[in-house]
């Protein structure tokens, strides 16, 4: 208990505040799987800002990874809002002409591996016009995801998608059963099988004049995995290849560089 002289101060915290703040101090010394849920409000100018909250992570639980808002989702949507030249759906006119010229359809952007949705409501902010379709695969991904759609009063769409089962579907549900004007994913390759996974995926989900926008660190601790995307989509006989690539590197609070690649790929 503090002084009474403290205690009847009304500037001076309360011994009960002071234990949250000490509790939430160690918590956050102990990651974000100690943390519990937390929300949080990213600005990236001139877009309104976003909030998205963060669930626990358990790193024994590959499901709960899609609960966080990883470093490669705030790289690509920094990418997104400060190089949009980079991106031609964000220079494209807001509506597609179909082949008849009697109607229009809105661009179809599809994200794999959304998690959180960051890059999910940047590309809705940065195009509004478009349909923005956000995929995850484990269920507390996808019931986070929603709430943060629904928090940010966005009508993107969360839905899930098994990569490794999607391409022999006979008839894949919609939104999925036509293609889509660009394909983005970040932090998205940690097994080395999601690169076939997804390359396999978007055969059958990026128009044969579209790009996939790919970005993820370089971990020392996945050297095999991050590898996997140029073995994949750079074999002689694959129908998707890389066409650019770009080192990022990145300052983290700590002082630490941390590096990420940038893929875009195409047919």
């Amino acid at each position: 208990p503090l002084p009474p002289s403290i205690n009847n101060d009304p500037n001076t915290p309360t011994s009960e505040s002071l234990i949250h703040r000490a509790s939430t101090l160690l918590s956050l010394t102990a990651g974000t799987s100690a943390f519990g849920s937390l929300t949080r409000t990213y600005h990236f100018p001139p877009l309104p800002p976003i909030k998205l909250r963060d669930a626990p992570l358990d790193n024994a639980n590959y499901a709960s990874l899609g609960n966080q808002t990883w470093g490669g989702a705030h790289v690509l949507s920094e990418l997104l809002v400060q190089e949009p030249q980079r991106f031609p759906i964000l220079s494209s006119p807001p509506l597609s002409t179909s082949t008849s010229n009697t109607n229009t359809t809105p661009l179809r952007i599809l994200e794999l591996g959304a998690g959180t949705g960051l890059v999910s409501l940047i590309l809705f902010h940065s195009s509004p016009s478009s349909l923005i379709i956000a995929t995850d695969f484990f269920p507390p991904a996808l019931s986070n995801l929603a709430h943060n759609i629904s928090l940010n009063t966005s009508p993107i769409s969360a839905i899930p998608l098994d990569w490794s089962l999607f391409p022999s579907l006979q008839d894949p549900p919609p939104p999925l059963d036509q293609p889509f004007d660009a394909v983005f994913g970040a932090d998205i390759i940690y097994e080395q099988q999601h690169a076939e996974w997804i390359r396999e995926c978007l055969v059958r989900l990026l128009k044969k004049d579209a790009w996939f926008h790919l970005l993820f660190p370089l971990r020392r601790t996945h050297e095999k995995e991050s590898r996997t995307a140029e073995d994949v989509f750079g074999a002689d006989d694959s129908p998707l290849r890389i066409h650019e690539k770009e080192l990022i590197t990145c300052d983290t609070d700590t002082g630490e560089e941390v590096i990420y690649v940038y893929y875009k790929i195409g047919w």
